[in-house]
């Protein structure tokens, strides 16, 4: 019964990590890199070692190789090839530590660990004298009186242990180095590195049931071979621990993505799909590339809208933040006590204008905290360009002309991050209200400060085109 159970653990998790394993080989051969090809390689060992530790398939691979217990020595130097990748992954994760320098330095000081015991391992095992059938999982407590077995089995639980405490410790320096500098990455690079941690855990937990049977069974007491046997549920935990947080951190990344891709659509419509249809670039909606896309089409979107963008929408959006800011100030100087005639008296402004402003002040404060003037002025641009257009208007004249939509100036790194901004500045997270009637039949909510910054501007134009006539 115990070795049906067995078989089915092993069989199920060898062909999800098999499958898992080949997906991320296709995926390197498409995109090469060193962090997708150790996952890559992990998930094929650990897909090997379960298939090895399933008893029908050692015992085949004992026979075929005229070695009944092979299986006994591949598995543990598969486990320490194992625990290298998760340590050189801990060691990618660190900013700044995955240059080549970095990864040679790194190199130089732990790959003995990893290559040296196995060798040592290989040597032990055939020199040792094994008769006897197969014995699937009870290796080291079946052949605990043999010295060579003893010798294999105490070098494998010194390298592991050593490898797991290092890749451990290495983790926990990740997170300090991470949550004060990158907060966001942290969040969700923490939950993935607490789960691998805890898959490290467990494999010395492993070790630890195996050494306690083996020694117990040096005196000829196998009372616990069984304890040997039930070690490998620990295995079975860890590899599900370590697919669990690989699998979450890839799942964050793919929300992330979709967050995005929605994030963008109203603002992407706006400016491609309503008005220039033609930079649609095919592709199914959430593959890999569409969100790539999008950026690429908003992107080019917006230069086609360069006639008509303006600097006024950019400098009202300041002047509004600057009022904003004021506001603010004010109402830590004078509390409840602060009034809309108060305001209108600092600022000179209408008392349309300061009763908007008093209403805003008393929004959440982290909304405050955390404004991103650039997206909020790349927004406002884009917004007023669209509706400009679409109304049939000249080009904005030169004197008036912007050079340059805020943020066009960013790394390429801070690009979607900054998209993603001036999408929820433009069309979402806030009430609607219209500026023009052309507006009201869309579906979006720009942002407070966005639509104040076009009001302002409308009126502005007003008052220009009435001291003209």
């Amino acid at each position: 019964m115990w070795e049906i159970v067995l078989t089915i653990f092993n069989l199920t998790f060898a062909s999800l990590s098999l499958t898992l394993g080949t997906v991320k080989v296709i995926a390197v051969r498409r995109e090469p890199g060193l962090a997708l090809t150790l996952t890559a390689s992990v998930l094929l060992l650990c897909g090997l070692i379960f298939l090895l530790a399933t008893p029908s398939i050692y015992r085949f691979v004992g026979e075929s190789v005229s070695s009944p217990n092979i299986p006994a020595l591949l598995i543990p130097v598969a486990t320490l090839l194992c625990v290298g990748h998760a340590h050189v992954m801990t060691q990618l994760w660190q900013p700044g530590r995955s240059t080549p320098q970095e990864l040679r330095r790194w190199g130089a000081a732990w790959l003995p660990l990893y290559l040296v015991p196995p060798m040592v391992m290989t040597t032990l095992y055939f020199l040792a004298d094994l008769p006897g059938q197969a014995q699937p999982l009870r290796f080291a407590a079946v052949y605990a009186h043999i010295p060579e077995v003893l010798a294999l089995e105490f070098t494998y639980f010194a390298a592991l242990t050593t490898g797991v405490v290092a890749s451990i410790l290495q983790c926990r320096k990740v997170l300090k180095v991470l949550l004060p500098d990158l907060p966001d990455l942290a969040k969700a690079l923490s939950r993935c590195i607490l789960w691998f941690s805890v898959a490290l855990a467990l494999d010395l937990a492993n070790a630890a049931l195996q050494l306690t049977a083996m020694i117990s069974a040096i005196d000829g007491d196998h009372h616990l071979d069984a304890l040997a046997e039930a070690a490998w549920l620990a295995t079975i935990a860890s590899c599900f621990a370590a697919n669990w947080g690989l699998g979450m951190l890839v799942f964050e990344a793919r929300r992330g993505e979709r967050s995005d891709y929605r994030t963008l659509k109203p603002l992407w419509k706006i400016i491609v799909a309503d008005s220039t249809p033609q930079l649609i670039l095919r592709t199914l909606p959430f593959s890999r590339d569409a969100l790539d896309r999008k950026i690429i089409e908003i992107s080019d979107g917006s230069r086609y809208l360069g006639d008509w963008m303006s600097v006024a929408p950019a400098r009202a959006v300041a002047v509004v933040r600057e009022h904003q800011l004021r506001v603010l100030e004010l109402q830590a100087e004078h509390g409840d006590e602060l009034t809309t005639g108060m305001i209108q008296a600092d600022l000179g402004a209408s008392e349309e204008y300061a009763t908007w402003l008093l209403t805003q002040s008393s929004e959440d404060s982290c909304e405050h905290a955390h404004f991103n003037v650039v997206a909020a002025q790349a927004a406002a641009t884009l917004l007023y360009a669209d509706a400009l257009r679409r109304q049939d208007r000249p080009p904005v004249s030169s004197e008036h002309l912007l050079t340059q939509l805020p943020g066009n100036d960013l790394p390429e790194e801070d690009e979607r991050p900054h998209l993603v901004r001036v999408a929820q500045y433009a069309t979402g997270g806030a009430r609607r209200r219209s500026l023009w009637s052309l507006w009201r039949k869309r579906p979006n909510n720009p942002h407070p400060i966005v639509v104040q910054a076009l009001v302002l501007v409308a009126e502005g134009e007003t008052h220009s085109r009435a001291a003209r006539a």
